[in-house]
């Protein structure tokens, strides 16, 4: 078990730094193809690191604290909805309107330039 709750807390590091790399490339107003790189990256980790502690902690524990797995596992699925949500606007940046499919084709060039 403290090999899992040192694992879940260098993920949770990481996300801090991916999440702060995430910012600055908004604040920056960086190309759409570095913001959507940041943004994947941040997405796929923190996904997975909630289907780690759904997976690996949770069982563990719920047998002795129901209520606050219980209030996790809801607040895990606001944080998937927010990141369903955040994800449509980070897409909705490189595709804007006039651009219609060709967003992500400008987008490839761009990165790939």
């Amino acid at each position: 078990m403290n090999d899992l709750k040192q694992r879940l807390l260098a993920d949770h590091a990481e996300l801090e730094q991916q999440l702060k790399a995430l910012a600055r490339a908004v604040e920056a107003n960086d190309a759409p193809c570095d913001l959507r790189e940041c943004w994947t990256g941040f997405e796929t980790s923190l996904r997975d690191h909630l289907d780690i502690e759904e997976r690996t902690t949770f069982p563990v524990v719920a047998a002795a604290h129901r209520p606050e797995v219980e209030a996790l596992r809801a607040e895990h699925r606001a944080v998937r909805d927010a990141l369903a949500e955040l994800g449509l606007a980070v897409r909705a940046t490189y595709a804007a309107p006039g651009r219609g499919r060709q967003g992500d084709r400008v987008l490839e060039s761009a990165c790939h330039s």
